[in-house]
């Protein structure tokens, strides 16, 4: 966002027409950031914004340098591709050169060193159940009782192990935690107040996956109101 309070991202999205079966989005995209080049600066800014905000607990935890993180980033930034929608169409966004997988694993490997990127590797597979734990975050910023930041990771660590993919080498996600075992561990690392805040969380969170299930009609919301008014968790980051 601008230092004059206006976002110059949300600022291009509109109402999307209809489009030619042959309109490419991407080359949209780049003619557009060739056109606005004060545009391109501020996504590039964003993206590396939400990339500090999604890696900073992994920095911490491998230790990086400054100068290892940037190294980092620059990288990850080089498999951003994101969408919006314009006054005339779809708009792909890539502020980096764009990088396959392969070459970005080699790339992180080479910042990293082998044992660093297979921590790395094992967060990747935990960063499905990372916005529940944000939410016990959050939910707690404010308290006399504050999560600390090795109980956050220890509630990322404890969602995704109560999760069966991720036992069984694969990712964790919000949608296959095992609620009841999430509670269970949960209660050995929080303490009163925060395993309450924990149990709305988690109250919620089971909501979502009985109505995802399709069994909503019987199930009524945890927060006191109809199925098709309550509050739910949005997709996380």
């Amino acid at each position: 966002m601008g230092t004059d309070g206006h976002d110059p991202i949300n600022s291009v999205r509109s109402q999307v027409t209809g489009q030619p079966a042959t309109y490419d989005h991407a080359a949209a995209g780049a003619e557009f950031l060739k056109e606005h080049p004060d545009f391109r600066r501020h996504l590039a800014a964003d993206l590396r914004g939400r990339l500090q905000n999604r890696y900073e607990p992994l920095y911490r935890i491998l230790h990086l340098s400054k100068a290892e993180a940037d190294a980092f980033k620059a990288v990850q930034l080089a498999r951003m591709f994101i969408v919006v929608t314009g006054p005339d169409g779809p708009l792909g966004f890539a502020v980096a050169p764009q990088l396959s997988q392969a070459e970005v694993d080699q790339q992180l490997m080479a910042v990293l060193g082998d044992e660093r990127f297979r921590t790395y590797q094992d967060h990747e597979r935990r960063h499905g159940v990372e916005f529940a734990a944000h939410q016990l975050v959050m939910g707690l910023t404010s308290t006399d009782d504050p999560l600390s930041f090795d109980q956050r990771s220890q509630i990322v660590d404890l969602l995704a192990e109560s999760s069966v993919p991720f036992r069984n080498g694969g990712s964790a996600s919000r949608s296959t935690i095992d609620w009841e075992e999430a509670r269970t561990r949960a209660a050995l690392v929080l303490t009163p107040p925060q395993q309450a805040a924990f149990e709305r969380i988690a109250s919620r969170e089971e909501y979502v996956q009985v109505r995802e299930a399709g069994m909503t009609a019987r199930l009524p919301s945890p927060t006191g109101t109809d199925a098709t008014s309550a509050s739910i968790f949005p997709a996380g980051l």
